[in-house]
């Protein structure tokens, strides 16, 4: 027997943002609200440094400076989330898949995916999360957009705000779900 969930609160990070922008462009009707937190597929630009010296580093020393991209303070990055990200990528096919992904969403070095065009279409309110200092997303997709949009810039934060500033993020997510 199927499930049929109603209409649904949703949200995703980065990649996983555009991913849940799209879901809500292709039936609006099933989405009470996004919540997007340093949303990917808002334009064409994107740290391609990021995305090409994640997928080339291999060893410790050379995947610890490509994840201290994603954070303002990068004394977050631990030995432990290095090790725990080398292992994941060891799995079987991950490494496949993460090029294939990369290949598709961020061909030479650019988004391939905007919804900005489409973004009017929303008719949900719509949040967008993101840090100040994030080095991943520029921040030019986030001036001009529709007025169900609501952006929350967090200051001295990178593009991981929902572990940089995780209260701030909360409370701003709680506050679209009322």
């Amino acid at each position: 027997r199927s499930l049929e969930p109603g209409a649904v609160n949703l949200g995703g990070h980065s990649l996983g943002a555009a991913v849940a922008l799209q879901l809500a462009l292709s039936d609006p009707s099933r989405v009470l609200s996004l919540a997007l937190i340093a949303p990917a597929g808002l334009g064409e630009r994107i740290n391609d440094g990021y995305i090409g010296g994640f997928l080339r580093a291999g060893r410790h020393r050379d995947l610890k400076p490509i994840v201290e991209m994603l954070f303002h303070d990068q004394r977050l990055v631990t030995r432990d989330m290095i090790e725990d990200l080398l292992k994941a990528r060891r799995i079987d096919s991950a490494e496949a898949a993460l090029r294939a992904i990369a290949t598709a969403v961020f061909p030479n070095g650019r988004q391939a995916v905007d919804f900005r065009d489409r973004l009017a279409e929303l008719p949900m309110p719509v949040l967008i999360v993101r840090g100040a200092q994030d080095a991943i997303i520029p921040p030019e997709p986030f001036a001009g957009l529709p007025v169900n949009f609501r952006v929350e810039t967090i200051p001295d934060c990178g593009h991981m705000p929902h572990l940089e500033a995780a209260s701030i993020v909360n409370r701003a997510i709680a506050g679209i779900l009322r």
